[in-house]
């Protein structure tokens, strides 16, 4: 498979870090004497212990992807901000922007392709590791 056909798979890891960034709320807030919760092997964990081994993943993805958002021009920031956040029409983005609309794909390809290494799915040559 090649970036082209990764392009889903990243803009759904875009689109879900997107409204994750809006509606995920934080690990739970203890009270002073709460009791840890014993699991099905009789290990306790603690509430906030649970929150994280449960949403390890998101965490780890959604830290990678901020990362490299950081690390991105401030039109590639904004063009992110626009489509995976607030969800915005392309033309509106290309207005913003002050660019055509043709430039905003170019301008998500080169996101998309950013984020595809930093997620570690493209390998060498562009192909989707396996």
């Amino acid at each position: 498979m090649d970036f082209r056909a990764a392009i889903p798979i990243i803009e759904g890891k875009l689109y879900s870090w997107g409204l994750r960034q809006i509606e995920m709320p934080g690990p739970v807030m203890s009270r002073p004497f709460d009791e840890p919760a014993p699991d099905s092997k009789g290990k306790r964990d603690s509430i906030q212990e649970i929150w994280v081994l449960k949403h390890q993943y998101e965490l780890w993805e959604a830290k990678v992807i901020n990362e490299a958002v950081s690390r991105m021009s401030r039109e590639q920031q904004e063009l992110i901000r626009m489509r995976y956040i607030e969800r915005m029409q392309w033309h509106r983005i290309a207005e913003a922007l002050g660019c055509d609309y043709r430039s905003c794909f170019r301008i998500r390809d080169g996101i998309l392709m950013i984020l595809a290494y930093e997620l570690k799915l493209l390998g060498e040559n562009h192909r989707i590791r396996a």
